[in-house]
């Protein structure tokens, strides 16, 4: 046998719910969340936030550096 260079640990299906991430952008698009970091004018952060909204998990390359957002 061949042994694989890059095998797959585990596989996932990920339900992407995008209702949720635009509830999450329509109640935050004016404000600040408390639960993720706070960084000025940064409209990536806040993208990244409504993903997440809509259950896309963070991980340690993609992360906030508040709580309660980890453990991923």
């Amino acid at each position: 046998d061949i042994e694989d260079p890059n095998p797959l640990k585990y596989q996932t299906t990920i339900i992407y719910n995008r209702d949720n991430a635009v509830a999450y952008a329509f109640e935050w698009y004016n404000d600040f969340n408390g639960q993720y970091y706070h960084y000025d004018s940064d409209c990536a952060n806040f993208v990244s936030q409504c993903l997440n909204a809509g259950n896309l998990s963070m991980n340690e390359s993609w992360h906030s550096y508040a709580t309660p957002i980890f453990p991923f």
